[in-house]
């Protein structure tokens, strides 16, 4: 079984919204991942079940960063970069 690379969040309750719907609603915390946002969640899972042995990508977005810190939980080597649709 894998180990989940995301840590588990707080879900915290929202008191204006279950007034505004007259129902329980909650917000999830999930700034508090490693990466600090939720998409470690899939770019971990993906990873994890692709069996990826080297990482690289752009490292100048929350998407980027997650999936550095992926590859720093699953141990891998890594390559990251700005990366150009028009190269000089």
């Amino acid at each position: 079984m894998m180990t989940p690379l995301p840590i588990a969040t707080p879900l915290l309750p929202h008191r204006r919204l279950s007034a505004q719907f007259s129902k329980q609603r909650s917000v999830k915390l999930e700034s508090s991942q490693p990466a600090g946002s939720f998409q470690l969640r899939g770019i971990g899972l993906i990873c994890q079940r692709a069996g990826a042995t080297h990482f690289a990508g752009p490292c100048g977005s929350n998407a980027g960063f997650a999936a550095a810190v992926a590859g720093l939980g699953l141990h891998k080597r890594q390559a990251w970069g700005k990366l150009s649709a028009h190269p000089n």
